[in-house]
C-alpha cells in the first residue's frame, strides 16, 4: 500500500526548505518536509500502519499566478480548483 500526497501549508512557517525550485507534482525530499508533513506522516503511520518510504508527498500545484497557495487564499473556491487541479 502506498500513499500520496500534497499538504497545502498555511503558511510559510510550516513547510520545510523552499521548494520553488522543485516542479509540481514531483516527490518531495525529506529534507523539504516541514513540520506538518512530519506530524501526518507520523499519523498515517501509527494509525494506517503505513510505512514512512510508502507515503509519498507530492509538491502542490500553483496559482494561475506561479505562487504556492496558502492561508486565507486557501479559503477561495477559485484557488482551490487551480491547486487541485479541479
Amino acid at each position: 500500500m502506498a500513499v500520496v500526497m500534497v499538504l497545502h501549508a498555511e503558511g510559510p512557517g510550516e513547510v520545510g526548505h523552499s521548494t520553488y525550485g522543485i516542479a509540481p507534482r514531483e516527490s518531495l525530499l525529506a529534507e523539504d518536509l516541514g513540520p506538518a508533513h512530519v506530524l501526518v506522516q507520523r499519523v498515517i503511520q501509527a494509525h494506517h500502519n503505513v510505512p514512512s518510504a510508502a507515503i509519498d508527498f507530492k509538491e502542490p500545484l500553483r496559482t494561475k499566478t506561479g505562487a504556492h497557495a496558502y492561508g486565507s487564499a486557501l479559503l477561495q473556491p477559485r484557488t482551490l480548483d487551480t491547486v487541485l487541479g479541479a
